[in-house]
């Protein structure tokens, strides 16, 4: 099976893995506390939260790391 690169082009393929680290806890932090209060900024975080993980995750299993 191929893996391919997830979210072509994303500005956070630049990020290194401890900005992506960073990003991922504090979205997921800004979620929560807009959790049941403003739905489409609790989307954005967790928006922001997947796309990091899916990034970090994807360089975990190629073993890449920037």
């Amino acid at each position: 099976m191929r893996l391919s690169k997830p979210l072509p082009n994303h500005p956070y393929h630049n990020k290194t893995n401890e900005e992506l680290q960073y990003i991922m806890k504090d979205a997921r932090e800004a979620a929560l506390c807009f959790k049941g209060f403003n739905a489409v900024a609790e989307n954005k975080y967790t928006d922001q939260l997947l796309d990091a993980i899916t990034i970090f995750s994807w360089r975990k299993m190629k073993n890449t790391a920037l």
